[in-house]
């Protein structure tokens, strides 16, 4: 039969939950960056009514092995107002290979084995969301499988890669804000200037190789055609001077005999 009735608050009778668990261990398995976890931790202040428990409900899961994570959550309810917490710190994760980029542009590989440490804190008060995500990516290792012919085709493809070889970290965080049902989310990384940088040194560099290479070529054109010069022009110049010597000889020869007085 269904049960009539409704709850009275009577004066001076403290309300109390129906149930508090105040500690429990826990173990279990959970999924993070598409790899599965064994975990164990505590969960303090479980109950039914968290309205009601001077402590707020938390939950401290570790994962260990050959990945590990640190997951801290807080459900705090006293005074009837609603504040989640959510942290996550993740110091040494693992990745595999990955494509970035695109083939109609310019196509990057991952390679595996790079390394990510991440750090996720949440904040939900009420329905208002705010936080910070961060991911720093060290060991990395890429190679430009494929960029437009428009942008350089094949050759500018191998210089890339060369100036790759210096990229292998990076930073991108991401900030949250707004409603549970309706938030933005803005991106940062460094890795596009990073990447820029790096490509653009190696493009400049080859840009004055060839300069130089350039001058070097033509110098050396240059040296060949003025020793050719001399060579033709020396004996040539030698030749005028015996002449002009000569011809010289000739008109002091010529010239009368001074009279006596």
């Amino acid at each position: 039969a269904k049960i009539r009735g409704q709850n009275l608050n009577l004066p001076g009778v403290q309300r109390r939950p129906s149930f508090v668990i105040r500690k429990v261990d826990l173990e279990g398995q959970g999924l993070l960056a598409n790899q599965v976890f064994d975990f164990a931790g505590t969960a303090h202040n479980l109950t039914n009514d968290p309205d009601l428990v001077e402590y707020p409900t938390s939950f401290d899961l570790r994962a260990q092995g050959l990945q590990h994570f640190h997951v801290v959550c807080i459900i705090d309810r006293k005074g009837g107002n609603a504040l989640d917490l959510l942290e996550i710190s993740c110091p040494d994760l693992i990745l595999p290979a990955r494509i970035l980029g695109s083939p109609d542009s310019i196509q990057l590989a991952m390679e595996e084995g790079s390394h990510l440490q991440v750090k996720l804190k949440l904040q939900l008060m009420g329905d208002s969301l705010k936080g910070d995500i961060s991911f720093q990516h060290s060991q990395a290792e890429f190679e430009v499988t494929q960029i437009h012919e428009l942008a350089g085709g094949e050759k500018v493809l191998a210089q890339m890669n060369r100036g790759l070889k210096n990229l292998s970290s990076f930073v991108s965080n991401v900030s949250i804000k707004g409603k549970l049902g309706d938030y933005s989310m803005n991106c940062e990384t460094d890795f596009g200037q990073k990447f820029a940088e790096r490509i653009n040194y190696r493009l400049t560099a080859q840009s004055e190789s060839m300069v130089s290479q350039w001058q070097t070529q033509l110098q050396r054109v240059f040296d060949a055609k003025m020793k050719t010069l001399d060579e033709q022009l020396i004996p040539r110049f030698e030749e005028l001077t015996s002449q002009f010597k000569q011809e010289k000889s000739n008109v002091a020869g010529m010239a009368p005999a001074k009279r006596s007085r």
